[in-house]
């Protein structure tokens, strides 16, 4: 998350738990706070586990329907019992209902689950926990 005029970043990770919380909202709502409008802020949401992926069981779809409703239920994909998650669209949607416009918001990278070549992913392994780092900042 970016704001120009201000040279303010931020690097959230949003995982199921963090989207329940709306930590992505909040984050604009920090920036807001320091004399940052939603519409002056930019936001690339990077490699995620995808809805291909990313399947969830009742103790995280209860709640998320429970805390974002129909916002929720638009992201969520039924194959059968399962249910599969679009998480980072989830993460797009709270951002937009935040005021931050969709044009200023980014979808980068792959999923994280598919990428195997790329990416470590701990529900793909089943294993050990692997490392990734992302950071954010100004390039003089």
């Amino acid at each position: 998350m970016i704001a120009p005029r201000l040279k303010l970043v931020a690097a959230i990770h949003a995982g199921w738990r963090g989207t329940l919380e709306g930590i992505a909202a909040r984050a604009a709502h920090l920036f807001n706070e320091r004399g940052v409008s939603a519409a002056e802020i930019e936001v690339a949401l990077g490699p995620s586990i995808g809805g291909c992926c990313y399947e969830i069981k009742e103790d995280v779809l209860g709640p998320l329907i429970d805390n974002w409703g129909e916002l929720a239920k638009g992201d969520l994909n039924r194959r059968g019992a399962k249910c599969f998650l679009e998480l980072r669209r989830l993460n797009r949607n709270i951002l937009e209902q935040a005021g931050i416009p969709a044009k200023q918001i980014f979808e980068v990278g792959p999923c994280t689950s598919c990428a195997s070549e790329e990416f470590f992913s701990y529900r793909r392994e089943r294993k050990e926990t692997g490392r990734q780092i992302s950071f954010v900042g100004w390039h003089s």
